[in-house]
């Protein structure tokens, strides 16, 4: 009994609850005039997963070297623009390769416990105590449900693919392959 109500603790708590990013909500700190005749700004916020309270999901960010960031852009111009085709993204090296919806989520999706197969050792402080493979698959399921939430937000706010009309500010996530708080600049394709 004892070692049931242990499993479930221990279950519940390497798991981590997924915490909405809300990217409108975010204060953006860089905005840009430096597009085409300044009628398109560009701004963009780094750390938007770590401000919202997922820091699994941005300990990933960190390992695979890329980030997930909140952009806002306001199209003043007489054109719309179509997002990524119209834009391009450069840092100190030269061009930076924005990713899919599909590449960001699984660079960042949490599968800790879906390529275990053996008991996993829960620690020397519980002396040779394991989580069999019912407590593997508990873990599993908490892990599928936060990336299902993770995914739905993703789906919700990427802006990859949209279309940005005229007189329009459009907010959302961009995921792209840059080490965090590394200076970019978006510029406009000719």
């Amino acid at each position: 009994m004892a070692i049931s109500v242990l499993v479930v603790f221990y279950c519940v708590g390497c798991v981590a609850n997924y915490r909405d990013i809300h990217p409108e909500a975010l204060e953006f700190q860089t905005l840009q005039d430096t597009l085409t005749d300044q009628t398109t700004y560009v701004a963009y916020r780094y750390h938007a997963l770590i401000e919202a309270g997922n820091r699994r999901y941005a300990k990933k960010e960190t390992r695979r070297g890329i980030s997930l960031m909140a952009v806002q852009i306001i199209n003043n111009g007489s054109d719309t623009l179509f997002f990524p085709d119209d834009f391009l993204v450069s840092g100190p090296t030269g061009q930076i390769n924005m990713l899919e919806l599909d590449q960001t989520y699984e660079l960042l999706l949490q599968d800790k416990y879906h390529n275990k197969h053996a008991p996993i050792v829960i620690g020397q402080d519980f002396g040779n105590s394991v989580i069999n493979s019912t407590g593997v698959g508990i873990k599993r399921k908490m892990e599928d449900k936060v990336n299902e939430y993770f995914y739905l937000e993703l789906e919700e706010y990427y802006l990859w693919p949209c279309y940005v009309a005229p007189e329009v500010r459009m907010i959302g996530l961009i995921g792209l392959e840059v080490e965090k708080d590394t200076p970019i600049e978006f510029q406009l394709r000719n």
